[in-house]
């Protein structure tokens, strides 16, 4: 894979954006949330979404890359990721948090509540290899689909292949660019899919 498009896969696909890709997509497919919840206020929760899980921590990891805390905002070196781990976990439980006091439909607490799951299990596994939390971020997105359409039983078969070839090329992207091995690959589609499938599907949170 030609790397300047390796490059742009992985940003575009960055883990800290897949909240908000998750929280967008929901917002399209034709469920009950399509009618129940008015535009403006599918706005305000997009915003607050990105806001706290994207912008918010991506400021953090600047910041200690300027204290010199880690050498550099991709996290490429294993025992550096502890505190960004522990920040990310923060604030995706800060805006579950903030999603169940809103009162808002169960499926977007679960959502949020299966991505900090995803974030403290990496934290344990990435004690022992450094797991690909690219590949946690875009499973996270397909565990949590594939069990939104069994949970509301509509039919998202499109969007499941479309988000599993994403998958392959993020992991193809990762390789790519001698980030991952294939065995840190697995891990991380693992996490993520499973902490996201199981608490949507189980409705927790």
């Amino acid at each position: 894979m030609n790397r300047s498009f390796a490059q742009f896969v992985s940003a575009f696909f960055h883990p800290l954006l897949m909240p908000t890709l998750s929280v967008v997509l929901l917002f399209q497919v034709n469920s009950y949330l399509t009618f129940t919840l008015p535009a403006e206020m599918k706005w305000l929760i997009m915003g607050l979404v990105f806001m706290n899980t994207f912008i918010f921590p991506v400021l953090f990891v600047v910041l200690l890359v300027k204290r010199k805390y880690i050498q550099s905002i991709f996290l490429d070196v294993q025992k550096e990721r502890l505190l960004p781990f522990v920040l990310a976990f923060f604030f995706y439980s800060f805006t579950y948090y903030l999603l169940r006091r809103a009162n808002l439909p169960p499926v977007l607490n679960s959502l949020m509540l299966g991505a900090a799951l995803s974030v403290i299990v990496s934290l344990g596994v990435n004690f022992i290899s450094k797991i690909s939390i690219h590949m946690v971020g875009i499973a996270g997105v397909v565990g949590a689909f594939a069990a939104i359409g069994l949970l509301l039983n509509i039919n998202i078969l499109f969007l499941l292949i479309v988000l599993s070839i994403i998958t392959g090329i993020v992991g193809a992207s990762r390789i790519s660019m001698q980030k991952h091995t294939n065995f840190q690959l697995l891990l991380g589609g693992l996490v993520g899919f499973f902490s996201e499938f199981l608490v949507v599907y189980y409705r927790l949170g």
